[in-house]
């Protein structure tokens, strides 16, 4: 497997490791790898994109000691300075959804207040997948005050609630369960409409093999 990414390798610069986004766009969006990993192409990123790391950091900021309006604040300065350079219509839209999409991030770690630690965010880890190195980024590692194991939650916001596990992010957990030997959980928080609030659901494989 290594071979078909070696190929591409020149002089001292190596498209290896892959990231885990490298590695899905490879299976999936192969002209896409092509243009980024191997002529440097960079794709702008978008408001959707931007929504989620913002309401992702902003619930860090939130398990971190942070009163919810400096959680929030952040939130939206990260947003703002990472859209700054966009120019696309639904940056205001997607600036809208931070809020309610955080207040129902920190609701449900509310739930589990007493019965989880956080342990780690955005924790790296390397491992390799039939000869190819590849490394990623978790999101938040919890443990569990009382059986003491430990687990990993992946955020994912978005504008539709999934029925079941996409074939991608399957593949990304069975990666990362892989690299750490720990249970991987996926939280969807669905942006709101004019009818509906944020919406949360759970999601876990019953089978990590790939």
């Amino acid at each position: 497997m290594i071979e078909h990414f070696e190929k591409f390798n020149k002089g001292d610069k190596s498209v290896l490791p892959l990231s885990f986004s490298q590695l899905s766009e490879f299976a999936f969006q192969r002209e896409r790898w092509a243009l980024k990993r191997l002529f440097g192409f960079e794709f702008p990123s978008s408001p959707a994109m931007e929504r989620g790391k913002a309401v992702e950091s902003g619930l860090n900021h939130w398990l971190t000691a942070h009163s919810f309006k400096e959680a929030k604040e952040k939130m939206y300065a990260e947003y703002d300075d990472n859209c700054a350079d966009l120019v696309n219509p639904k940056i205001g839209d997607e600036r809208a959804n931070l809020e309610p999409l955080l207040c129902e991030g920190i609701q449900r770690l509310k739930d589990h207040a007493f019965q989880w630690s956080l342990l780690d965010y955005q924790k790296k880890i390397e491992l390799e997948i039939q000869g190819v190195p590849v490394i990623g980024y978790t999101d938040f590692h919890f443990e569990d005050n009382k059986t003491k194991e430990d687990f990993f939650i992946d955020l994912k916001t978005s504008k539709n609630l999934p029925l079941q596990i996409s074939i991608s992010h399957s593949m990304q957990q069975s990666i990362y369960q892989k690299a750490t030997n720990a249970k991987q959980i996926l939280w969807y928080l669905k942006t709101p409409t004019k009818t509906k609030n944020a919406e949360y659901r759970a999601m876990s494989l019953d089978n990590y093999s790939m």
